[in-house]
């Protein structure tokens, strides 16, 4: 009924502005609603130009629950193709493996009309989705701030209000996130959809993840954060309060591992830019981000 308000009344809410396109976007809860959405209604109403499903899982929420009636989604929901709009999901580590939401389940090939971005280091929810997002300015204390979390994670958010076991995920969500919309944006207006990305790299049980030797997690897109690390990211391992579940976890260096990785502060800047530059150019990082992202190398520790 919004979408549809968007394109029919759209004086009411923007003014002279007209819309050219109207894209539908759901996280998490929202997210099994509107991949029910896409499989379900979609095709009855042609409303969206495109839709940006973040954090699923393999199922979807049910059409309708008791006593109403009981009509369930399967447990395993794949995306329709057949409306011929672009359907971008982007998942993180929390979402494509584990008993819960298990988005592998639900795995499909790219396609004309679909593509599925995932992302290693990251979490569900994360330092930047929980706290540090609230007051970033755009003007690169956030991107500061998000750095140096690698460096010292919070265990708890919203002052403590929710408090878990093992330092939450500080890792690249929010980046990779921004570059997905800003392509699926494009593929609506061009016709021309994003390239195909690589597959996080699960283990045969798919509850686990194949892991490099400093503990992150092997394929999917890959970032500065994951491939140039002063921290283990995951998207999984967590345990507390609530849904802390849903977090991931960042697991610090030691100095002396920081010493292994970087003999110096100019060895670790000079790798750090290098894969910057290659996020850019796989579509993984947005160039405005990157500019902050390089910037913040100048935040670590020694000389």
């Amino acid at each position: 009924q919004v979408g549809a308000t968007v394109w029919r009344n759209p004086t009411k809410l923007f003014g002279e502005l007209l819309p050219i396109q109207v894209l539908a976007m759901g996280e998490s809860q929202s997210a099994f609603r509107l991949a029910t959405y896409i499989d379900a209604l979609a095709p009855l109403q042609d409303i969206y130009s495109g839709y940006f499903v973040h954090s699923r899982g393999s199922y979807g929420a049910a059409l309708s629950v008791a006593p109403l009636a009981d009509i369930s989604a399967p447990k395993t929901l794949l995306s329709r193709t057949d409306i011929k709009r672009p359907v971008l999901v982007f998942a993180s580590e929390t979402d494509v493996v584990g008993a819960n939401l298990g988005y592998r389940r639900a795995y499909q090939k790219d396609s004309e009309w679909f593509r599925s971005w995932e992302v290693a280091g990251t979490a569900h929810g994360d330092a930047y989705s929980l706290g540090i997002g609230d007051t970033d300015n755009g003007k690169g204390s956030g991107d500061t701030v998000l750095f140096t979390a690698m460096m010292k994670p919070p265990a708890s958010i919203y002052f403590g209000a929710v408090k878990c076991d093992l330092p939450i995920n500080a890792g690249p969500h929010t980046y990779v996130l921004r570059s997905a919309l800003s392509a699926l944006d494009a593929w609506v207006r061009t016709g021309k959809a994003p390239r195909s990305m690589p597959m996080l790299e699960a283990n045969e049980d798919v509850l686990t993840y194949q892991r490099d030797t400093n503990g992150n997690a092997k394929g999917g897109i890959r970032t500065p954060q994951v491939d140039v690390p002063i921290a283990t990211l995951s998207g999984q391992g967590q345990s507390g309060e609530s849904f802390c579940g849903l977090f991931g976890t960042t697991i610090v260096f030691t100095k002396k591992e920081l010493k292994a990785l970087y003999a110096t502060k100019a060895a670790f800047t000079k790798k750090w830019i290098a894969a910057t530059n290659a996020a850019v150019a796989t579509g993984a990082i947005l160039e405005v981000d990157a500019a902050e992202i390089r910037r913040v190398a100048q935040s670590y520790p020694g000389r």
